[in-house]
């Protein structure tokens, strides 16, 4: 049956999943991009209105993107993106108080983010993160993790070959992991189970008559659910910012749609934007992306979610301008950053993982304008 589920969300266009999770009365979730598919695994079908974005449809979840989500077979589910997640009421369908929350002094993990995540069995479940290739065993009723984790993913889990984990489920006893296709991994030995890995595309039980895959477009929600503003950037040491000249200029804005399916460009305003600066650790990751043939952009795109290689420095909060812009008009937000010394930054919007920038001041005296778009 899982073979199923993966194989039906290609046939609606998906090349890649980012997370799995099997939820209640025979549904099934599957996440790509800022979207979602609810699978019903009796129909053999993906429900009718499908796919949705994830932003508008997930009752208070704050975030465009998921990395992993994990059903924890106690009425809650936990959803992870970027640094942050969420604990979710399945009953309730609405995202608990409280959240979101980092990561980071609340999983016992030293992981810039959770790239995966399965409920296994007898109360375990296994978080896995790509960046150290490693994944530990959690204990469901304690919340803590088992002794002697983490361990290395290629060691203890041979049957999956990805270096980079996508989406992982379990269904029908057996262990799912999705890459550039699937892998079907047994219970318990982690063993890959013979022909595997397979394309998303390799359908071995089941017809293509049987399925629906007839193309949907995804829904626009009316309205977006409001910036959270209950936590604060972890401590962490402040770099040294007054000795620069060169400043950022930055505008944020969301997009919404007229009747007639036009962009509106609305205000965004008492936002914090945090600064993050490049710290000693940044240039060693950056060479090593360099190495296997990553350009700068490139590199810099995959170092966004590396928190280690980042250090907290300042916040600005988004505010009217009274300024006239020929794309905005007078409906934009304004913040920014002065005295920065040269080198890298990221900009972070708070309570919107995915809405993160980068720049770079190799000299003194430059001036940034970064325009932000949430749709």
């Amino acid at each position: 049956m899982p073979m199923i589920f993966l194989s039906i969300f290609l046939l609606q266009g998906i090349t890649n999943l980012d997370a799995l999770v099997t939820w209640k009365n025979g549904k099934a979730y599957g996440f790509s991009g800022n979207v979602y598919y609810r699978f019903d695994i009796n129909r053999n079908a993906i429900d009718p209105g499908y796919p949705k974005y994830i932003q508008g449809n997930w009752a208070g979840l704050p975030f465009t993107r998921i990395d992993a989500a994990v059903n924890w077979q106690n009425g809650k589910a936990y959803f992870f993106s970027g640094n942050m997640y969420v604990r979710y009421d399945i009953n309730t369908d609405r995202m608990d108080p409280g959240y979101p929350k980092y990561i980071q002094g609340n999983w016992a993990v030293n992981w810039g983010q959770v790239d995966a995540a399965l409920y296994w069995s007898a109360n375990k479940a296994f978080l896995f993160n790509n960046a150290t290739g490693t994944y530990v065993r959690y204990d469901v009723t304690t919340h803590k993790i088992d002794p002697g984790y983490p361990q290395y993913t290629s060691v203890k889990w041979p049957g999956v070959t990805y270096r980079n984990i996508g989406g992982a489920a379990m269904w029908g006893g057996k262990g799912y992991f999705t890459g550039n296709g699937f892998v079907r991994i047994s219970v318990p030995l982690g063993a890959q189970d013979p022909g595997y890995p397979k394309p998303l595309n390799y359908l071995p039980d089941v017809t293509y008559a049987a399925v629906n895959t007839a193309p949907v477009t995804p829904s626009y929600p009316a309205t977006r659910p409001p910036p959270t503003t209950t936590y604060r950037p972890p401590t962490t040491p402040v770099p040294t910012n007054t000795a620069g000249t060169s400043k950022i200029n930055g505008t944020l804005t969301y997009i919404g749609k007229n009747a007639y399916n036009q962009p509106v460009y609305q205000q965004w305003n008492n936002i914090r934007i945090d600064l993050y600066k490049a710290n000693a650790q940044f240039n060693g990751r950056l060479q090593q992306y360099y190495n296997q043939g990553h350009d700068q952009k490139s590199a810099l795109h995959n170092m966004l979610k590396e928190d280690y290689v980042w250090s907290f420095a300042t916040s600005s909060t988004t505010k009217a301008t009274t300024m006239n812009s020929p794309k905005y008009g007078m409906a934009f937000s304004w913040f920014g950053f002065v005295s920065l010394a040269p080198g890298y930054y990221r900009l972070k919007v708070e309570g919107y993982p995915t809405l993160t920038r980068w720049v770079n001041f190799p000299s003194n005296g430059q001036s940034i304008n970064v325009n932000i778009e949430h749709q």
